[in-house]
C-alpha cells in the first residue's frame, strides 16, 4: 500500500499489512501545558477505530485487542471518558471469544468513568453460562475479582436509572445489537469540519 499523506491517518488495511506498525498507535502518555494527563496518540487511534467500525464485518481480532489494550492504558491514566474505548470494546466483543472476558473486564473497570458508562453486559459477549463457566474454571491470577464482577453488582452501585441498562441480554440479542450499531455507524455520513465551524 502507498505511504499515507503527511498528516493523514492510514486506512485500516495499511495497519493490517504490517502488525509491526501498530506501535505507532500505542499509548503515549504525557502532560499538557496545565500539567494534566494526555495521550499523544489518542487522536490517531480514534480515527483508526472510527474507520474500523465503518467497515463491514468484524475487524481483525488481534488488531482490535491491541487497540483496546491501548485505550485501557489511556483511560487508566487520564481523566474523563472518550468514546473510542466504546468502539474498541465493541470491535473485540463482536467476535464473542470467551477468553476476551479478561480484556473486556479490564476495559469496563479501567476507571470510574468506564465503569459507569460501558455496558457491563459486554463481559458476557460469548454467552452468560459459557463466560461464567470459563471464569470459574480459569487459573487466571485475577479470577476471583472477575468472578465477583460476573456474579453480581460491584460497589458502588449505579443510580437506579442506570441499573436498568445493565440487564443481561441473550447472546443472539447481543449479536444483533452489535450489527445494528455497526450498520448505524456505517450509514452515518462523515461530518465535514467546515460545516460545523
Amino acid at each position: 500500500m502507498p505511504e499515507p499523506a503527511h498528516d493523514a491517518v492510514p486506512e485500516p488495511g495499511w495497519w493490517l499489512d504490517d502488525p509491526e506498525l501498530w506501535v505507532l498507535l500505542a499509548f503515549e502518555g504525557g502532560l499538557n501545558e496545565e500539567g494534566l494527563p494526555i495521550d499523544y496518540t489518542s487522536q490517531d487511534r480514534q480515527q483508526v477505530l472510527h474507520d474500523l467500525i465503518r467497515e463491514p464485518g468484524p475487524a481483525d481480532l488481534d488488531f482490535a485487542r491491541y487497540l483496546l489494550a491501548q485505550e485501557i492504558h489511556s483511560h487508566r491514566r487520564s481523566w474523563g471518558f472518550c468514546h473510542s474505548i466504546e468502539l474498541a470494546v465493541l470491535l473485540v466483543a463482536e467476535h464473542r471469544q470467551v477468553e476476551d472476558v479478561w480484556l473486556l473486564h479490564e476495559a469496563v473497570y479501567a476507571s470510574i468513568d468506564t465503569w459507569g458508562i460501558l455496558p457491563h453486559r459486554l463481559l458476557y459477549a460469548a454467552g452468560i453460562e459459557r463466560t461464567r463457566h470459563y471464569v470459574a474454571t480459569s487459573d487466571h491470577p485475577r479470577q476471583d475479582a472477575r468472578r465477583a464482577a460476573l456474579d453480581g453488582p460491584s460497589w458502588p452501585l449505579p443510580p437506579p436509572h442506570r441499573r436498568r441498562r445493565r440487564t443481561l441480554i441473550s447472546t443472539d440479542r447481543f449479536g444483533s445489537a452489535c450489527t445494528r450499531v455497526r450498520m448505524f455507524v456505517q450509514m452515518t455520513p462523515e461530518i465535514d469540519p467546515a460545516e460545523t465551524a
